[in-house]
């Protein structure tokens, strides 16, 4: 987020001399990061300001997310897993850090931090990033499910519903917008998906062809129907596009049939000479 779009207005509250980045609150009360420096602002913590404790957490795979609602909840980038209650890797995480690094006191606060819900500072709407951040949260809620282009939303809500993703959007017409936008990239998707799964397979069909024992250009097509009918290979590829790639294949065997006779015919000469 850039100062120049979309910017909250900078009021200090905490700032760091050491450092570029400061610390602000916008006017109904959402915390944001400015860097004088550069003159962006965030609201994401940088690295700067993290603790010990928050650096070690973010080079888990666990993220922390929190619902319209307020209610912190886990999520897995790796696994797909997501948890209400702080996962074990997490506690043992900061069990570590109290026993090696932190003061006692320091590692109280941020375990207190990491698992009290945040009371979210609108009740009404979520802003335009928040939003965006529960879309994305939201439809990857749907890819880890696989839910197909076709998939009704009864359907859909029976294998979503108990996952904490799922009230990220906290309207259900929210919901529904946006699982109707998913279905309609996924119908895209799956039409490209089918596209390059049929020229794969006519691919790999005609290769197949051109290097089997069994075939050579004078070899009949049906021949080739019986020979190879229990072959996924042969049997992936419809019969009409098959005709095709059957005649492509025998004009190259046709050819290279030739070039090896010619090769051979000079190679004879040579030794008759």
């Amino acid at each position: 987020m850039s100062a120049a779009q979309d910017s909250p207005s900078v009021a200090p509250q905490a700032a760091t001399e050491e450092l570029p980045w400061s610390e602000h609150k916008t006017d109904d009360g959402r915390v944001f990061y400015y860097n004088k420096i550069t003159q962006q602002s965030s609201w994401e913590k940088p690295d700067e300001l993290k603790t010990e404790l928050e650096l070690l957490l973010a080079k888990t795979p666990w993220q922390q997310f929190t619902t319209p609602e307020g209610k912190v909840y886990y999520f897995n980038k790796e696994t797909k897993e997501s948890s209400w209650a702080l996962p074990k890797e997490l506690i043992d995480l900061q069990k570590e850090v109290q026993n090696e690094t932190l003061p006692k006191e320091q590692v109280s606060s941020a375990v207190t931090d990491s698992t009290t819900p945040v009371k979210s500072d609108v009740d009404g709407d979520q802003s335009g990033m928040e939003r965006k951040q529960a879309v994305e949260t939201f439809c990857s809620l749907l890819r880890d499910k696989k839910i197909s282009s076709n998939a009704s939303w009864e359907q859909t809500m029976k294998l979503i519903q108990n996952d904490p993703r799922y009230r990220v959007l906290k309207k259900l017409h929210d919901k529904k917008q946006v699982f109707n936008s998913y279905k309609n990239q996924r119908a895209r998707d799956e039409k490209e998906e089918i596209r390059q799964r049929t020229r794969k397979a006519k691919e790999d069909l005609e290769n197949w062809l051109q290097n089997h024992e069994q075939v050579t250009s004078v070899t009949r097509y049906r021949k080739l129907e019986l020979l190879f009918k229990d072959e996924k290979i042969w049997n992936a590829v419809p019969d009409s596009e098959r005709r095709e790639i059957f005649k492509d294949v025998m004009y190259y065997l046709e050819k290279k049939e030739r070039v090896t006779l010619l090769v051979r015919l000079l190679s004879q000469c040579l030794i008759d000479v």
